[in-house]
């Protein structure tokens, strides 16, 4: 990599963090001011998170960031439609099945439930071809790798979180969710 992509590439990373911290910081104090309990990070803020730590995992360039970030905001409102509406039919699902409805019934609503199913893949995949005309192969296979570890990061940082909340105290000062797998934090 040439040394002039280089510098593009921080200063990328550091524009699109200081765009972090100031949305971030006009909506909440971090930490809780004494007395106040945590509170739950808003969607906005994991989505502006999962964005940033998305450009450090990729190294997207800046065309690229511009391209890729309209999808995977779309995406991610497709999907959250999705599977609010999945999440109505297993619910109808779950009451017919408590009330004794017929097999005809429960058979439709299995259909429904897997039809859903099936819309939130197909979604997935379309969102994903978009992607793969913006991101070099590695770039598509890192992007593959991101969405399960960035899953799994924010399970155990809630989950430390309610632990903690449970226990009446406050998470220890980790800040593992800004770091990226190559070891990079968020611009303090």
């Amino acid at each position: 990599m040439t040394e002039e992509k280089s510098t593009m590439r921080r200063m990328s990373c550091w524009l699109i963090g200081a765009m972090l911290v100031t949305a971030m910081s006009a909506t909440a104090q971090w930490p809780p001011p004494p007395g106040e309990g945590m509170t739950r990070p808003s969607g906005q803020h994991l989505e502006l998170l999962r964005m940033w730590r998305l450009v450090d995992e990729l190294q997207l360039d800046e065309a690229q960031a511009r391209k890729v970030f309209p999808v995977m905001s779309r995406l991610r409102r497709e999907i959250k439609e999705l599977r609010k509406n999945r999440l109505g039919l297993e619910r109808e699902l779950a009451a017919d099945l408590e009330s004794g409805a017929d097999d005809s019934r429960l058979e439709a609503q299995i259909e429904r439930v897997r039809v859903a199913g099936r819309a939130i893949r197909d979604c997935r995949s379309r969102i994903h071809g978009e992607l793969d005309a913006v991101l070099t192969l590695r770039q598509r296979a890192q992007l593959l790798l991101f969405e399960d570890t960035f899953r799994s990061e924010l399970r155990e940082i809630v989950s430390r979180m309610r632990r903690s909340s449970v226990e009446g105290g406050r998470p220890r000062g980790d800040r593992s969710m800004f770091r990226g797998k190559r070891g990079s934090s968020a611009p303090e």
